[in-house]
């Protein structure tokens, strides 16, 4: 079973804001937190319900946890309380501002328009991926520049793996696809590499913010 937790801020949407000047704030003054744990099976029905409580719970402004925390919360923060070690059978790939060859975002992203983002995404993947079932969801940057392209890719993995690893794994498909190595970037500040496959999803401390 696959344990998901999802958080929810007591009175304001966990979400995040893009602002004119290019700055993105996060769920600003949310120190204050519940959380829901639900369960579900590695199996086809498991994942169609975890995509069905994904955007149950996104639609009603909570934020999923990447991986489990130590304790329920209940209002209090979640500071030092992700099971940060525990094994995970879940893989997401964050593509963030990604370019597609003579794509152009839609003013108007439906589910159709997803999928076909997904499948191109998908094949640009080891082949182990191309016949794969997966979640795809657009993320919060999804439509901030028409030209980039911002999704999450969830799949399963057969076993478990340990996050350090996994971080390990994300950054070796950065650079052994041609086409993600050559959109490598280096950050604003020139000090690191942009990755376009975010390493930090590999993190069970980490937050998910989808559009629902």
């Amino acid at each position: 079973m696959e344990k998901l937790t999802f958080l929810q801020h007591i009175r304001n949407a966990l979400s995040k804001t893009y602002h004119a000047d290019g700055k993105v704030s996060s769920f600003p003054g949310a120190k204050t937190l519940n959380s829901v744990e639900k369960d579900v099976p590695f199996t086809t029905e498991g994942l169609q319900e975890k995509h069905r409580l994904m955007r149950l719970f996104a639609k009603k402004g909570f934020a999923m946890m990447k991986g489990p925390l130590t304790k329920i919360l209940e209002q209090e923060s979640r500071a030092g309380k992700s099971d940060r070690g525990a094994s995970t059978r879940t893989i997401v790939l964050d593509f963030d501002g990604i370019s597609l060859p003579g794509y152009e975002t839609p003013e108007k992203m439906d589910a159709s328009e997803l999928k076909k983002i997904a499948e191109m995404l998908v094949q640009q993947l080891p082949y182990s991926f191309h016949h794969s079932s997966y979640i795809a969801t657009a993320s919060s940057s999804m439509g901030v520049k028409r030209k980039k392209l911002g999704l999450h890719i969830e799949f399963w993995l057969a076993d478990p793996i340990n996050p350090k690893s996994l971080k390990h794994y994300l950054e070796h498909l950065n650079y052994t696809s041609p086409f993600f190595a050559d959109q490598l970037r280096l950050t604003e500040k020139h000090a690191a590499l942009s990755y376009r496959i975010d390493l930090n999803l590999a993190e069970n401390s980490r937050m998910i913010y989808s559009q629902p």
